[in-house]
């Protein structure tokens, strides 16, 4: 029987057999990658504590030392999780231990995407698996979309209300794809009409999106991948700034952002952009709710500073919850049908959210992770070796978008949008340090 193009494309039998490598790894991110867009979350975090349940016995059987550059992202979780556990204790239970989820959620993604590398050391392939994954998920939003056309009438806002915010697993196969511009054939191994294609349905699903934090990610994939950061940085990052903040005071001049109107569109959403964060404590109901990220983040603070010098190093622990001061529907569900509560144990703003769980230390244990992520790619964005100056730069961008989306939708706390990003740290950086240099072109 035929292979489909999409499954012969990502993992052809004769070429899996010629390579003599093993086959799981590379559909196991495909399928992850997928399913992360239609499994609940819990039932996602336990496979992958079996995967590592599975990694963990072989790595006892082979007495092999624990690998320092995996050691070296975890253990700032780690830390993190003692601190909250600790501090939080007395809390209550079932928040508690949603916290420790939260926060061990992104460590235990990078440790299978390590693994999945280390047990399958072919870069061009794994990468492959996490395009073609994206490209699927794409497909899906794309094809829903297409199910209802009654849905473009709406307005940027409703829509995303009915057919949801659209998915990030595509905006990283788009990444991959601009990293590797010109070189598909050998840096990912699939054909240059076949990455066009794949390419094209990303990037509509991008816009099809509205969502601004996904275009800003796709963006930021852009940057990397021409090498805005391989030096000079702060230089050139500063003239993307300007120009990002000139485009957006031609918006203001010419939209009326105080309008109903400009809390719907999509380009009354980017006028608006700066204000919605902007972090202040606003006393009347209409400001609160058009600025919700910006009055949350102040609730947060407010509850963070009221406490004593020890509270600022360790916060309040796992199971803590900020008073909004009032009562506001939130979570899932349509609107008018959701549950008011004055106390919420989570942010949009990720660091708001380890500062009151885990104080300045989480904070600083969190950055730390970023910061070696981006420099881990910095050191090879420029290698002479263009398959893994490509991969490098891809690093780049998944740790800016990581730091990014953390402060405007719990980034790396948050329990799927960054699934496949997340994965693909722990894989690029199994890639960056192995000891021998992969070829992709064996």
């Amino acid at each position: 029987m035929k292979s489909q193009p999409l499954t012969k494309g990502a993992f052809s039998t004769e070429e899996l057999r010629l390579k003599k490598l093993p086959t799981w790894p590379a559909v196991s991110i495909f399928l992850l990658v997928v399913i992360s867009a239609i499994l609940p979350p819990g039932l996602l975090t336990g496979m992958n504590l079996y995967l590592l349940l599975l990694a963990f016995i072989a790595w006892v059987a082979s007495r092999k030392p624990f690998d320092r550059n995996l050691l070296r992202i975890v253990a700032p979780f780690i830390f993190i999780i003692v601190i909250g556990l600790i501090v939080g204790v007395g809390s209550d239970q079932y928040l508690y231990l949603k916290d420790a989820w939260y926060v061990s959620n992104a460590a235990v993604l990078f440790c299978v995407g390590y693994v999945f590398y280390r047990n399958k050391p072919d870069t061009a392939r794994g990468l492959r698996a996490f395009v073609l994954g994206g490209t699927t998920v794409a497909v899906f939003y794309l094809v829903r979309l297409a199910m209802h056309p009654e849905l473009f009438s709406l307005s940027a806002a409703e829509l995303r209300e009915s057919a949801g915010t659209g998915y990030y697993a595509p905006v990283l196969s788009f990444s991959i794809l601009c990293c590797f511009f010109k070189d598909w054939k050998n840096g990912l191994k699939i054909g240059r009409l076949f990455g066009a294609t794949c390419l094209l349905i990303c990037l509509l699903s991008i816009f099809a999106s509205f969502s601004r934090t996904i275009f800003l990610v796709a963006i930021i994939g852009v940057m990397a991948a021409v090498g805005i950061f391989t030096g000079k940085e702060v230089f050139r990052v500063a003239v993307v700034i300007l120009i990002g903040a000139v485009l957006i005071v031609i918006l203001r001049l010419s939209i009326n952002t105080n309008s109903p109107d400009a809390t719907k569109s999509f380009l009354g959403k980017v006028a608006r952009s700066t204000e919605e964060l902007t972090v202040e404590n606003y006393d009347d109901l209409k400001s609160i709710n058009i600025n919700w990220r910006g009055y949350e983040t102040s609730r947060a603070l407010i509850y963070y500073s009221s406490g004593n010098p020890m509270n600022w190093l360790v916060g309040y622990g796992f199971g803590a919850q900020v008073d909004l001061g009032l009562m506001m529907p939130l979570g899932s569900g349509p609107r008018g049908e959701r549950t008011p509560i004055q106390f919420v144990p989570i942010l949009h703003n990720g660091f708001a959210y380890l500062l009151v769980k885990g104080g300045a230390i989480a904070v600083c244990l969190f950055m730390s992770v970023i910061i070696w992520l981006y420099l881990l790619g910095r050191r090879s964005a420029i290698d002479s070796d263009r398959h893994r100056r490509a991969s490098a730069r891809l690093l780049q961008a998944i740790a800016i978008s990581t730091a990014f989306t953390t402060y405007v939708i719990a980034g790396a706390f948050n329990k799927l949008d960054l699934f496949s990003f997340l994965l693909a740290i722990g894989f690029l950086i199994a890639s960056l340090t192995s000891p021998k240099r992969e070829s992709h072109e064996k």
